[in-house]
């Protein structure tokens, strides 16, 4: 059951409901999904080939944003009203489909494992050190599967409330930290090259960038579908100016060491004083970005669940979102065992995976359309126009 029906004209999906979500909402989602690691592992992945031109590498998600609206407004055209499961099994039949599908959740429950580990080690760190990281992430996991529960239309509401603080936390904290800014840091413009910063890129671009592709499981949820590809390119611009400023401020202040900090803002953050009644203002921080992690992580636990019910063929995929948190929390564990082993997943293996899997999938499934389409004509010898 790819669909649970129509009624009164609008079309009725097992986990989205009537079509609910506004523009705003989707851009404020697809902001945080980006936004939500990436502000936080992005820097110190990027300081580990360049520092000067740090920047530029922030820049780079715009690539795979851009992809992402590209294919998000094909979808929306030429698979109406059907999230991308439905689109991989109705076009690519009960075996292939299947096969694909299977391909595509499996991304998914890597993904979420390593947000989940991303947390653990961030809270850890940076508010909780004598806490158990087991607990940490059950707390986290929890509260994000009620949120996904509750279904897309709540999760994009809090998106909503939340952006206005964080959009002004964010840029204030980094203007407060340009007072031991130095410029001289991010000079010389391009002193060894483009090599550096291409190979900074690849994390940016195929990575962060290609996430955003998790728009094509909400199409179904869409108010207005048809300028979902707007919407995409508006969140992708903003993630570009925040992240490529915020790596150009912690470098300026940091300078050569931030490539020894594993979350360089952070301590940029952390070196604001004036006076003595205005210090330790990284709280503030920290806070933000905990509650851009549960945007981020309730919108993929939303996404794998919707997707494994179109799989499954349930007819309310909300009953797997406790269980599905439950299985994330005792395999991620086991899938991510140190920091090291999550840095190098990240840096050396994550690019191609989720590019892969998240832009690969899609393209495939536009290829055996195109190919279907036009089977009869090759067939038959003759040529379609």
């Amino acid at each position: 059951m790819a669909c649970a029906g129509q009624q009164g004209g609008i079309l009725l999906h097992p986990m989205h409901g009537r079509t609910q979500i506004s523009r705003l909402q989707l851009t404020t989602i697809l902001l945080w999904t980006a936004l939500g690691t990436g502000i936080v592992t992005i820097p110190a992945l990027v300081a580990q080939f360049t520092v000067a031109d740090g920047w530029m590498a922030g820049l780079s998600i715009g690539m795979g944003g851009g992809f992402a609206a590209l294919m998000a407004h094909v979808f929306a055209r030429r698979f109406p009203g059907r999230s991308l499961m439905e689109t991989i099994l109705d076009v690519c039949g009960p075996w292939c489909g299947r096969w694909l599908g299977l391909w595509h959740l499996s991304s998914y429950v890597i993904v979420i494992a390593a947000i989940t580990r991303e947390i653990d080690v961030f809270v850890s760190a940076t508010a909780l050190p004598s806490t158990p990281e087991w607990l940490i992430s059950l707390l986290f996991l929890m509260t994000v599967a009620y949120i996904a529960y509750l279904g897309i239309e709540v999760i994009a509401r809090v998106a909503e409330t939340i952006t206005p603080f964080a959009l002004f936390v964010g840029p204030l904290l980094l203007l407060l930290a340009l007072k031991n800014f130095d410029l001289h840091e991010l000079t010389p413009v391009l002193g060894d090259g483009w090599r550096p910063v291409l190979r900074a890129s690849l994390v940016p671009a195929l990575a962060y960038g290609t996430e955003l592709f998790i728009v094509l499981q909400l199409l179904p949820a869409l108010r207005s579908p048809a300028t979902v590809g707007r919407d995409v390119l508006t969140a992708t611009a903003i993630i570009m100016v925040l992240l490529s400023a915020a790596i150009a401020v912690s470098f300026g202040v940091s300078g050569a060491a931030v490539s020894h900090f594993q979350y360089p803002i952070l301590e940029a953050v952390r070196s604001v004083r004036f006076s003595w009644f205005l210090e330790r203002i990284d709280t503030l921080y920290v806070m933000a970005v905990l509650i851009t992690l549960i945007i981020k992580l309730a919108v993929f636990l939303f996404a794998l669940c919707d997707a494994t019910g179109t799989f499954l063929q349930l007819p309310s995929p909300r009953m797997l979102t406790g269980v599905v948190a439950l299985l994330m929390w005792s395999a991620h564990p086991y899938m991510f065992r140190t920091v090291a082993d999550l840095a190098f997943d990240i840096l050396e293996v994550g690019p191609l995976f989720v590019f892969s899997s998240f832009a690969g999938v899609p393209l495939l499934v536009l290829a055996v359309h195109w190919v279907r389409q036009r089977w009869p004509s090759v067939r038959d010898g003759t040529h379609a126009v």
